[in-house]
């Protein structure tokens, strides 16, 4: 799926003040500190202070790992490091529990940066595709962000997630080497 992928969100990023908060938070919650990094950079390139309205500007992704609340404003509650970061891995956790339908080919890793990423007025990213099917010629059904077929008209559609999806794959693997 994300064959030929190269890291991106690794450039730029400065998670080093972070790494002992990350490493200790997702050991405490089971999950791999790699993918923490991954999306974090990602997401924030490790600026604290990152914030992104939302389009439209319902609601606001604040701090390291820009987690999204309702409204168009952070609070200084929402920069504190180790709380933004305790979130982070949270909503990484709940989304690896919430996978309940897997797909050929697609690991749930690549399932939860998806669900970690979108969706706004699309869903969910993981929903099966009706339009990359069996009965439209491929081999399997793929979820909806792994479907080159009607990716959906905003600027953050199913190719954007797919994008999202594959640079955080190549990242956290390197980060494993």
């Amino acid at each position: 799926m994300c064959a030929g992928t190269t890291c991106s969100a690794l450039s730029g990023c400065n998670i080093a003040p972070y790494t002992q908060m990350i490493e200790r938070e997702a050991r405490s919650q089971n999950v791999d500190p790699s993918i923490v990094k991954a999306i974090m950079c990602r997401e924030s390139k490790g600026r604290v202070n990152a914030v992104h309205v939302n389009n439209p500007p319902t609601s606001v992704d604040c701090g390291l790992m820009q987690i999204n609340k309702p409204g168009n404003t952070c609070d200084q509650a929402d920069f504190d490091p180790a709380t933004n970061i305790a979130k982070g891995v949270a909503l990484i956790k709940q989304k690896y529990l919430s996978i309940s339908q897997t797909y050929q080919g697609i690991s749930k890793d690549m399932m939860v940066f998806a669900a970690y990423n979108c969706c706004g007025t699309e869903g969910s990213p993981n929903q099966a595709s009706r339009d990359c099917t069996p009965a439209s010629g491929f081999p399997f059904t793929l979820p909806k962000w792994a479907c080159p077929i009607n990716p959906g008209p905003n600027a953050t559609n199913m190719c954007f997630v797919r994008g999202y999806v594959c640079d955080i794959t190549a990242c956290s693997g390197q980060l494993n080497q």
